[in-house]
């Protein structure tokens, strides 16, 4: 008898008696977990909201489990000797109480994000660190220092009222700023520190040169603020308009976010306080080397300025970085990197001879 040649039934040719999977769309975030990522978001600082939107979408939900991250990245097409790891550090919100000239006391709010690559052959590095200026947050500094980092430790602020820290009740001036970054160093064990201020956080590092000497060992500033051809809210508007014409689209989109995030009347708030600042009478009061850097392309800040700046400080030199606007440490962040190194080098902190040119 020969077996039947009768087409298997369908219960033969799936022996599971489950109904197969529904196939679905991609799942959406509902508003409360949109909410509660943008809550995140600004509690922390630790990543875009935007980015946590993106990962709220993908069919595994994922959250950063801590403050520490890990990053491997090559450098210029080759790693520098040793382990290739990057560590992230953040404080989270760190709040700290100034004693403000009228002899009230305020408390105000910061966070301090960390960066180092420790290596077994080396033992020593320098540090470097990074302020960002009005309306900012560290985020404007990601490309600057993902080039210095392979270098030196590098730290990286919020300011209060800004990256989402909380807003002060009452205006703060450039001395409160510094005194706030003396406090974030100290609390972090550092001193002897390359500091890195971006428009008005020029200001902010010049004054914390001044006050706190011990801190600093070499000053520089990209893109200072206020240029005296600037020197009214107006014109000062007028230059930034004009640059937004010369910055990239990402950089504009950077700054938007982060203008919106600090708050239009926080920023208004503050705004008298950069324009106010004499940075060239001041910098005549900086015993380090400075280094001043502008983008070719800045309106804000004219070469006829940073020219001035560089000659107000006893150990001054410029620097331009061509084709670059007022960010000029966004797309110029490789010539920025070598100019800041090049003057480590010259401190003689440590030498790069074979990585510097």
């Amino acid at each position: 008898m020969t077996p039947s040649t009768a087409p298997l039934s369908t219960a033969t040719a799936n022996p599971d008696p489950r109904p197969p999977a529904r196939r679905t769309s991609k799942r959406r975030p509902p508003a409360k977990v949109i909410l509660r990522a943008v809550t995140f978001h600004r509690s922390t600082g630790r990543l875009p909201a935007l980015l946590q939107l993106v990962a709220l979408c993908r069919s595994t939900p994922w959250r950063p489990a801590s403050r520490h991250a890990s990053f491997g990245r090559p450098f210029d097409g080759e790693e520098p000797a040793g382990e290739a790891v990057v560590v992230h550090d953040c404080t989270g919100i760190v709040r700290t109480t100034l004693d403000a000239a009228t002899g009230s006391r305020r408390e105000v709010s910061y966070r301090l994000h960390s960066w180092s690559r420790r290596t077994d052959d080396d033992p020593a590095r320098p540090v470097f660190v990074l302020v960002h200026g009005i309306g900012m947050s560290h985020r404007y500094f990601a490309r600057l220092r993902a080039e210095l980092v392979h270098y030196g430790d590098t730290l990286v602020l919020d300011l209060p009222g800004f990256g989402g820290t909380p807003r002060p009740a009452s205006q703060l001036g450039v001395g409160d700023y510094a005194a706030v970054i003396a406090t974030a160093l100290v609390d972090a064990g550092r001193q002897s520190c390359v500091v890195v201020g971006h428009s008005m956080g020029a200001q902010f590092v010049t004054e914390l040169a001044v006050n706190r000497p011990d801190l600093v060992s070499a000053v520089v500033l990209i893109g200072p603020v206020t240029d005296t051809l600037h020197p009214t809210a107006a014109r000062n508007a007028a230059a930034l308009a004009l640059d937004t014409l010369l910055e990239r689209p990402v950089t504009n989109l950077l700054v938007g976010a982060a203008y919106l995030q600090c708050g239009i009347r926080w920023y208004l708030k503050e705004l008298p306080v950069m324009l106010d600042y004499r940075l060239d009478d001041r910098l005549a009061a900086v015993t380090q080397p400075v280094l001043v850097l502008r983008g070719a392309l800045d309106p804000v800040a004219s070469r006829t300025w940073c020219r001035r700046l560089a000659a107000s400080a006893p150990d001054g030199r410029m620097v331009e970085v061509p084709g670059q606007p007022h960010a000029a440490h966004r797309a110029g962040s490789r010539f920025v990197a070598r100019a800041i190194l090049r003057l480590v080098e010259n401190l003689r902190v440590r030498p790069f001879p074979d990585r510097v040119g």
